[in-house]
């Protein structure tokens, strides 16, 4: 059975007991089961993109490629997250209409470091720190990764054991990251029934329906419309969907747990067995766009952000008030790295504290749909991600050619 499959059957049975089990009977047991699945999803996570990092670094040097790969991989990120923040905003002073108006609790924000202690993290006192210190934050680990596989061509000869080790480690892992990937949809069981009785407690839920229902429309426009459209202009013409169904798996499990890393250990697995995309390129694009490449983060938040200031105030919103949330979506995205699990509800509430609006507490009208705002940002996160290391594979002209039938 295809891994999608296994998945979307979890998420439905998940669906049936959040709705069908009792909240006050079941809540407390499934949101222990669900936070055992989603911390089982991590597991391999850090070991898998350090030594397979270290090994995509080493093969791109040999290559005299990194320098492209990296450009290209950073342009295309620029370019992904304003598109969707254009999009975004467009797309509200379109459809939305009215306010949402509901009664908001006291909330602390989640942490999030500045840049500042974002750069020092990168590079601990100690080295070794980056594996034993960090926590749930993976740009240390990466840094380390790619100082070492950059360190890894000087002799050969000398390297040679340390390369045939570091790429047999990253192999292993890979090995062990396919088998989560594979029985992970029991997990998904739990997660989806946590997750809609956390929604099943929202007291008026209707509310919401417009803003949910923007977010939907922008997903399927990225999803169906824009990231296809741009495959068709380079030559996909056959079938331009195809890249859609080989990360189908991913998406879901994006939208079902709102987890970065998660979501990067299956798109991992299928970006190289569905997509084609070689390690040397999935290696370092997928873990980098988990914690920059949040187009669909900056997209979210910028909707959200119109849709609260809109409730809140009785004043039009201007082209300049447009102009700035673009601006401050698109900069805000690359802030929320160190939340893998909650980044866009995070980008959400570091948008309304910067734009001075006296209604500080406003952005807590939309701590209700948490879970919907982060699972929307992360889908649109995985399939940037997947987008763009296809689109370097595609330009490098390493990209195996996988028949849909033959995908995972």
């Amino acid at each position: 059975m295809k891994i999608w499959i296994k998945l979307l059957i979890g998420i439905i049975l998940g669906t049936i007991l959040g709705f069908v089990i009792p909240v006050n009977i079941g809540s407390d047991f499934f949101g222990v089961a669900s936070q055992l699945a989603m911390n089982i999803g991590r597991y391999i996570v850090f070991p898998l993109v350090f030594f397979s990092v270290i090994y995509g670094t080493y093969e791109l040097k040999l290559e005299h490629s990194r320098f492209k790969v990296y450009g290209l991989m950073f342009l295309y990120m620029l370019a992904s997250t304003l598109i969707l923040v254009i999009i975004g905003v467009v797309s509200v002073f379109i459809f939305f209409q009215g306010r949402i108006k509901a009664v908001t609790d006291e909330m602390e924000l989640i942490y999030v470091p500045g840049f500042k202690e974002v750069i020092l993290s990168s590079f601990p006192k100690n080295m070794f720190n980056a594996l034993i210190e960090q926590g749930d934050f993976l740009l240390p680990v990466i840094v380390l990764a790619v100082v070492f596989g950059m360190n890894l061509t000087f002799d050969k000869v000398i390297t040679r054991p340390v390369v045939q080790f570091v790429d047999s480690l990253s192999r292993i892992f890979y090995h062990i990251n396919s088998f989560v990937t594979e029985v992970f949809a029991v997990g998904l069981v739990f997660i989806t029934a946590s997750s809609i009785m956390e929604l099943r407690s929202i007291q008026n839920f209707a509310i919401y329906t417009q803003l949910i229902l923007i977010l939907v429309i922008d997903v399927a426009i990225v999803l169906f419309g824009v990231f296809p459209g741009i495959f068709y202009l380079l030559g996909e013409r056959k079938n331009p969907y195809k890249w859609l169904y080989a990360i189908t798996g991913p998406l879901l499990t994006a939208l079902a747990t709102g987890d970065e890393y998660i979501s990067l250990s299956m798109l991992t697995k299928h970006g190289k067995e569905n997509m084609g995309v070689p390690r040397k390129i999935g290696s370092i694009t997928y873990p980098i766009y988990a914690l920059f490449g949040k187009a669909g983060t900056a997209l979210v938040a910028s909707v959200s952000f119109i849709v609260i200031l809109k409730s809140a105030s009785s004043l039009d919103i201007t082209i300049l008030d447009a102009l700035w949330v673009i601006l401050f979506s698109f900069l805000v995205s690359f802030a929320v790295g160190p939340e893998p699990g909650g980044s866009a509800f995070v980008a959400i509430a570091l948008l309304w504290k910067a734009s001075g609006n006296p209604a500080q507490e406003s952005y807590l009208i939309l701590k209700a749909i948490q879970p919907l705002l982060i699972g929307f940002g992360v889908i649109l996160d995985v399939a940037t991600s997947a987008f763009v290391s296809f689109l370097i594979t595609h330009r490098d002209g390493v990209k195996l050619k996988i028949e849909a039938r033959d995908f995972i």
